[in-house]
């Protein structure tokens, strides 16, 4: 399946959720940017406008071009000004005399080519992007934490930064996102803020609509692609059939609020749960660091007493979850044929062994987990969100193993996942001791054998080396192939 034009996106700011009739005007926005985007004004109207003109287009004929945006947009439809900083203000001024209503100014973040993050220019909505989705000690972070505190921050950065975004649209008219509106009603005056999957190939759009004091009140997620995998479950239905259980383990997790399609892409609304991720909350804190794994640890562990099922390991099974991500990331590791025939002889040693399996989350990384300061000092629940790659039953001890590893790597704020790594699971290590001891309590509970302890914890980082090869085209060494390359070194 092709992957999705690079800012299709920007589709989501329609009242409708989806933009089929795109116009693009300016020199510095191509077409192909939107699938059925054009230059060719007709006789229809737009449900998109798009203009970014080049300083040149602005000096010699902005009003002009002001002009054709009005001509194009439909009655419903939502225009989306990009121009050069000095020229903000004008173009401001020349939609509101036009009779359009202006919306918060939204920035791309880092760029307009690579977006990753939409950014309402409000201080609530970037208090809440500081706090709940941008990574720990990352300057952005950092940088973004202080702006909010600045009630003039928005208009100097309206002004400042490359890529904003003027949104605009009729009188009277639905608003930009209306499409997230639960009660349907033409008055929806919260702000979304968006952010699209690291994954290339999933290109997944998670967005967080906040009310007007910065809080949230929903998520939704709009899938890249409008099919799931045959014989994978939707998160919507996964959710569904695990949360009781995540719940009675004693974790907080989202309820869904609507589940289908929003014209062709899969659509996820959920509730939010409350608590900060626990990414930033473990930030430049070592000692948060033991607390917190050992209530993760509790939990994963009665998750687990409640939902395994034992059975025999297959040679299928073996090769998914083993054989097949390692083969996938040999080629990137120094010594990867020796690697894979200490694997094969591993697996041949575990096949038609009794494994304990159990449901997992399967990516527990510790913008997943959310904490907040009262519940952190009383030892109750976490909450748990995001389940796209949860199963019912899948291999046993790798949410502890990566959330774990992750933890330690959000004290350091994520700088160097290798020696995260090295800190929980190579002798000497800071949290080894500590994490050792209760994988030693997980295993036990479950009947591990020293094998299989060793194979999960292969299966563990070889499927996120495989997914993050699978996720990089140029195929470049990653930190998760790394990590596979030092448990490659070590005896089996």
């Amino acid at each position: 399946m092709p992957e999705p034009a690079p800012l299709e996106f920007l589709g989501l700011l329609s009242p409708n959720g989806s933009a089929e009739r795109v116009l693009v005007l300016g020199a510095r926005m191509a077409a192909d940017c939107f699938a059925g985007g054009t230059r060719m004004r007709g006789h229809c109207s737009y449900q998109l406008v798009v203009l970014r003109p080049s300083p040149e287009e602005c000096r010699s004929g902005l009003e002009l071009l002001v002009g054709e945006v009005l001509a194009g947009l439909a009655a419903e439809g939502v225009a989306y000004v990009l121009v050069p900083p000095s020229w903000r203000k004008r173009a401001g001024q020349l939609l509101m005399g036009h009779g359009l209503i202006l919306g918060t100014p939204i920035a791309h973040h880092p760029d307009l080519s690579t977006t990753r993050y939409l950014l309402p220019l409000k201080t609530s909505a970037m208090r809440y992007a500081a706090d709940h989705l941008l990574p720990g000690h990352a300057w952005p972070r950092r940088t973004l934490k202080a702006l909010a505190r600045m009630p003039s921050s928005p208009a100097l950065l309206t002004r400042a930064l490359p890529d904003v975004g003027i949104v605009a649209t009729r009188p009277g008219s639905r608003p930009a996102f209306a499409w997230l509106n639960p009660s349907g009603s033409a008055a929806f005056e919260a702000e979304v803020v968006l952010k699209r999957s690291w994954r290339r190939r999933d290109g997944q759009m998670v967005l967080h609509v906040l009310n007007s004091d910065g809080r949230a009140t929903s998520v939704a997620k709009v899938a890249s692609s409008n099919c799931t995998p045959k014989g994978h479950k939707t998160e919507a239905e996964t959710l569904k059939g695990l949360a009781p259980s995540a719940i009675r383990a004693g974790a907080r997790v989202p309820e869904v609020r609507r589940a289908g399609f929003l014209h062709t892409h899969r659509l996820l609304v959920e509730s939010v749960v409350p608590g900060t991720p626990a990414g930033g909350y473990l930030a430049g804190s070592p000692r948060r660091f033991r607390t917190l794994i050992e209530r993760l640890s509790c939990w994963l562990q009665r998750w687990a007493s409640m939902t395994v099922v034992r059975r025999k390991l297959t040679g299928r099974c073996l090769r998914e979850e083993v054989l097949e991500p390692a083969s996938l990331v040999e080629p990137w590791l120094p010594y990867g044929a020796v690697y894979l025939a200490k694997l094969d002889a591993l697996c041949s040693r575990a096949e038609g062994s009794i494994l304990p399996f159990v449901a997992v989350h399967g990516d527990l990384t510790m913008w997943n987990v959310l904490v907040d300061a009262e519940s952190a000092r009383r030892g109750e629940e976490i909450g748990i969100v995001d389940w796209e790659m949860a199963r019912d039953e899948g291999l046993p001890l790798g949410d502890f193993l990566y959330g774990a590893a992750d933890a330690a790597a959000a004290v350091g704020g994520y700088a160097d996942r290798g020696a995260a790594f090295d800190d929980c699971f190579t002798s000497g290590g800071r949290y080894s001791r500590w994490v050792a001891g209760l994988t030693n309590q997980l295993t036990c509970s479950l009947g591990l054998s020293d094998d299989l302890t060793i194979l999960m914890t292969h299966a563990c980082w070889l499927g996120h080396a495989a997914r993050e090869v699978a996720s990089t085209p140029e195929g470049s060494r990653g930190p998760f192939v790394d990590i596979v390359g030092r448990l490659g070194a070590r005896r089996i």
